[in-house]
């Protein structure tokens, strides 16, 4: 229960149907992508990898897919099969700053100061949110991780990012049965120094 399945629908070949994109666990995070084939839904990829995102996905061009943890790979969909692109596939343009959030929410203790990872915009109220988590009685584990490009400029750059981050809730004083999810939805946006700021943080 403290690490339930999420379903995504997006369109990875531009296709007439999206594609089916699974993120659960099974003692791991694992991750599939389904695809209809012949008047049925098809498994075209499987993942033990944590974190999985598109790019692209809101262009006309064919998105880039990404499956990461310590390694990344990366493909498209074509021909209903995964082509890998790994040595030619873009970069995740904000993975710094979010892996940065990652280990801060990990952390065991409250933040002495803020660190450079959030846009001058965000606000005080949803920034707060870094020091009440109660970090005292609770502790934070990241489960697994969603991503894609949520809006591109008229050149076809990426100009914000979607993430949704999923993390074990453990209360130290009790048992393995008061874990929970905590998850963390996350927008970062392009700065004027082309780096990717985190402009919106809230948790559900």
């Amino acid at each position: 229960s403290h690490w339930p399945t999420r379903v995504f629908l997006k369109n990875l070949s531009r296709s007439s149907t999206p594609e089916i994109i699974v993120q659960t666990s099974q003692d791991k995070s694992i991750s599939y992508i389904f695809k209809w084939i012949d008047g049925d839904f098809k498994k075209v990829f499987t993942s033990n990898k944590n974190i999985f995102g598109i790019l692209d996905s809101s262009g006309n061009k064919t998105p880039q897919c990404y499956s990461l943890n310590s390694s990344l790979d990366s493909f498209m969909i074509i021909d209903n099969a995964t082509m890998n692109i790994t040595k030619d596939s873009i970069k995740i343009p904000d993975l710094g700053n979010i892996l940065s959030l990652i280990d801060l929410l990990q952390k065991d203790y409250e933040l002495d100061e803020i660190p450079d990872i959030f846009a001058e915009n965000i606000s005080e109220g949803e920034l707060g949110l870094l020091w009440n988590l109660d970090k005292e009685h609770n502790q934070y584990s990241f489960q697994n991780a969603f991503f894609y490009d949520e809006s591109v400029d008229n050149e076809g750059n990426i100009t914000s990012m979607k993430w949704i981050l999923s993390f074990e809730k453990y209360i130290r004083e009790k048992d393995d049965s008061s874990k929970t999810e905590t998850t963390f939805y996350v927008t970062t946006i392009k700065s004027g120094d082309n780096s990717y700021k985190i402009s919106s943080i809230y948790k559900k």
